[in-house]
Parts: C-alpha cells; structure tokens; sequence
C-alpha cells in the first residue's frame, strides 16, 4: 500500500472516529436529560389555551401569526409577549397585540 493510501485511510478512519465519539457524547446527555427536546423547549417558551373552534377569526395589532391545520383548536402565546389579549364571542375569536401606530383601513390615517 501506498503512502498517501495509508494517509488517506488513516484521515478517513480518523473522522469517522472522532464524529462517532461526538454522536456517543450528545446521545449520553440527552439520555441523562441534559439536552431538551423540541417539545420541553415549546412548552417552556409558549402557554397553550385550548378551546371550541371559531367560525371568524378578528386580528388587530402588531404581531406574528402562524395558522397551522391540525385535528384541534389551540393557541400558543409565546411567554415573552403578554401583550396579546384573545376572546371568544359567540363564533368569533379577537385577537389583539400591540396597537400603537396601528393605521385603520377606514379611520383618518393620512392625517
């Protein structure tokens, strides 16, 4: 065999080596807990409001919305933003954020 052969197979079984020890070492910490899953990580950053499903969705404000079909009807507010009130009235859900520079579609905005 070759020199750079020898090299090659040598680097090769190098890296092999040293990503398998690394896999070994992330696997152990998450079988201890130490790492948190995408699901621990969710629920420590949003609180989740269950209810019926609404007809009509009412939406005012400043912030980021993400509808995603699923088999149920929840909410997630991320806990870093309290501002954000939400209500059922009959089959309508309101949502509001951060109002202040809201400009209204029929209001005196280009005053």
């Amino acid at each position: 065999m070759k020199t750079s052969n020898k090299l090659m197979l040598s680097i090769l079984i190098t890296g092999i080596g040293i990503l398998s020890a690394l896999h070994l070492a992330l696997f152990a910490n998450y079988k201890q807990g130490i790492i948190q899953t995408e699901k621990e990580l969710n629920e420590e950053q949003f609180t989740t409001h269950r209810m019926k499903t609404p007809k009509w969705l009412s939406m005012k404000g400043h912030f980021r919305v993400e509808i995603t079909p699923s088999d149920h009807f929840h909410i997630d507010v991320e806990n870093e933003h309290p501002e954000i009130d939400f209500r059922q009235a009959g089959d309508s859900l309101i949502i509001s954020g951060y109002t202040a520079g809201v400009k209204e579609p029929h209001g005196a905005w280009y005053e």
